[in-house]
Order: structure tokens, then sequence, then C-alpha cells
């Protein structure tokens, strides 16, 4: 609207989302060839994953006849091919790669969230475990068991082998907002925020400790 009221000017046009394979010399360049998009939509969707050089996990909110949204999955290859969408049980809240065929999906419940492992394969369904906190911060599956961080990101909570411990952060961070196991399971990681701004190490060196501690739990 012009400052005297008389002329509106309205912008018609469309939204436009892709997903693309680039090196980072290439993307730095802005050389974004067609043959390397993986993914292109007029509505938006995230992407996973992309790091670890398994199939992209793509996710898009999607209309339902009821007027509402729900979550679904599929996956691409990054060396090219179609795209594949993922029948994955109930309605998810999230899904993340475990290994190049299992995706970790948890899902709402009436009591807080139902994490389980879905072969993406057959859609077979794997272990699983059920959280009494609709709010959790992460999750992540264990070799073993799983680890999660709570919603009052205070502490990561580690069930494993019938057992269950919980490591509180240290006093200078000022929470956890992130947890991840290593390829084969065995250890895991956590991310913390906080505005101190030494408190990186200090964060590294509790993760540290916690992996420590889960050792000596096992043996």
């Amino acid at each position: 609207m012009t400052a005297d009221g008389s002329t509106l000017v309205i912008d018609d046009g469309t939204q436009d989302f892709s997903l693309w394979a680039l090196g980072l010399p290439e993307a730095l360049k802005g050389k974004f060839v067609d043959t390397q998009r993986l993914a292109k939509a007029s509505t938006r969707f995230r992407a996973t994953d992309l790091t670890q050089r398994r199939s992209p996990l793509i996710a898009r909110n999607l209309p339902t006849s009821t007027g509402g949204s729900e979550r679904r999955y599929s996956i691409r290859p990054f060396d090219g091919g179609s795209e594949t969408p993922l029948n994955l049980p109930g309605s998810p809240r999230d899904a993340s790669w475990v290994d190049s065929v299992t995706l970790a999906v948890s899902k709402q419940t009436a009591t807080g969230i139902h994490v389980g492992l879905v072969d993406v394969r057959s859609g077979a369904a794997g272990r699983s475990i059920d959280i009494a906190d609709s709010l959790i911060a992460a999750v992540t599956p264990l070799a073993d068991g799983m680890a999660w961080i709570p919603a009052t990101k205070d502490r990561v909570v580690v069930q494993r082998g019938g057992k269950t411990i919980e490591i509180r952060k240290a006093g200078v961070v000022g929470e956890l907002n992130g947890v991840a196991a290593d390829a084969m399971g065995s250890a895991w990681r956590s991310s913390a925020g906080t505005p101190a701004p030494t408190t990186p190490s200090v964060a590294g060196s509790r993760s540290a400790a916690a992996r420590r501690h889960l050792d000596r739990q096992r043996g």
C-alpha cells in the first residue's frame, strides 16, 4: 500500500523447494545442476541424515480429509532413482536413520511417546519402548536399549539391559538439547546449550564421563 492509500501492490507467485546432492565447491559457486536435484515441491519439506550418505529421509506434512495434517516420510537414493514412500505405522511424530535399512520412529500415544525400530525394506517392526513423557527433547536407540532427554532437558535417561540410569547435566550447562549414538550403538554423546562461552568443553567432558559411567554399569 502506498503512503497516500491509492495503490495496492500484490505479489502473486508460487514457492519452490528443492533438495540437491552437491559437493561443497559446487554449492559455493552456485552450480545447481538439474541432474543433481533429488526432490522438488511447491510445499515445504524437510530432508535429514544427509551427511551419512544414506538415502535422504524426506518428511512432508500433508493435509488429511478431516482438515488436519499428518507427517509422511519417503526416501530417495543419492545416486538417482525414484522417490519411495514409506508406509510407517501409526502417525509418526519423527523418524531418523539408525543404520542403512533401519529407522527409529516415534509417535504420540495417550501416555507419552512410543519409539520403535522399523526395517524400511519390509516394514517389519523391531524392538520398541514406551516413554511416559510426551515432550521429550531427543531420543536415540542404543545397541541394547534407548537413551533420551526428557522435557526438563536436565539429564539423559538411559535404559539398557533391563536397567535405567539417569545422568544429570553439569551445573554450568544450561540445558541438554540432543543425544546421538555412534555407528555401533554402543556409545552416545549429548549436545548442550548454554550462554557461558567456556561451557562447550565442560559439556564434552560431561559426555565423556557419562560414557565411562555407562561402561562401568555394563561391566
